[in-house]
């Protein structure tokens, strides 16, 4: 009766929820994957816009500034296409239960980091178009 409920003790005295932590994770991926059109269409709009500007020489800087703001729009999108495959190539062992939950723990809370940066990146980025295109 004792070992039974050492046992269970120990197999109980750990209540990490991974399925909750990885919920979390992907619920901000959720938040932002639908904005990616929005990034692609702002995009287009700030690079059509330094075009137009492009024949004013007295332009010249704001030109620049357009297509770095671009390329930022950009980087917003492949900063969540290389999140969402190293993802699906480095998640399953942890999602699924086989690594150990310490690392559960410091992947979910490394990939909390990576993908709330992506986050950011893109909201960042949109303000910065939705701005310069008024």
């Amino acid at each position: 009766m004792l070992l039974i409920t050492l046992f269970a003790f120990s197999c109980g005295g750990d209540s990490y929820d991974r399925e909750a932590e990885k919920g979390k994770v992907i619920d901000v991926h959720d938040e932002v994957m639908p904005k990616l059109g929005e990034v692609m269409n702002l995009r287009k709009q700030v690079l059509a816009k330094a075009t137009e500007l492009s024949t004013d020489d007295s332009e010249s800087d704001t030109v620049e500034s357009l297509r770095d703001l671009a390329a930022e729009l950009d980087a917003a999108r492949k900063g969540m296409m290389t999140w969402m495959n190293d993802w699906s190539k480095s998640s399953k062992p942890h999602v699924g239960g086989t690594s150990t939950v310490e690392e559960q723990k410091a992947y979910f809370i490394a990939e909390m980091e990576r993908v709330t940066k992506v986050k950011d990146n893109i909201n960042n980025s949109i303000a910065a178009a939705n701005k310069v295109l008024k």
